[in-house]
């Protein structure tokens, strides 16, 4: 499969679940500028699926890859640092080479930061 029909796949298979919100995070550029610049969108290295989780609200960020093409280069290391700022603000996120993989991600999201950490 392509990293567009993995893309595709985990947002089918996210939109039937009642507790999610989620959406494509389209990497278009818009808009000319003066000398030929575009404005983006979105944040540099932003993951590829967005998704919002009940109960908590908390934000998903799914970046798809796929395990053939997987390589750690300039652009990952973007989304990684992307997926590191949702989860330090209390999200979740991480790589995705499939439905079940992108499954996991939200299904930490469903639990509560407090049900995941220890208390002593």
């Amino acid at each position: 499969m392509t990293e567009t029909q993995i893309q595709k796949s985990i947002i089918d298979a996210l939109s039937k679940l009642p507790y999610v919100c989620v959406w494509r995070n389209s990497n278009a550029m818009k808009g000319k500028y003066k000398y030929g610049l575009h404005s983006r969108l979105h944040p540099t290295g932003s993951s590829d699926i967005i998704a919002v989780v009940h109960p908590h609200g908390r934000m998903v960020a799914i970046e798809v890859k796929t395990k053939e093409d997987f390589k750690w280069d300039e652009r990952v290391h973007r989304q990684a640092d992307f997926m590191a700022a949702v989860s330090g603000y209390g999200g979740e996120a991480g790589f995705a080479w499939d439905v079940p993989s992108a499954l996991e991600i939200v299904e930490r999201a469903r639990k509560s930061r407090d049900d995941s950490e220890t208390t002593e």
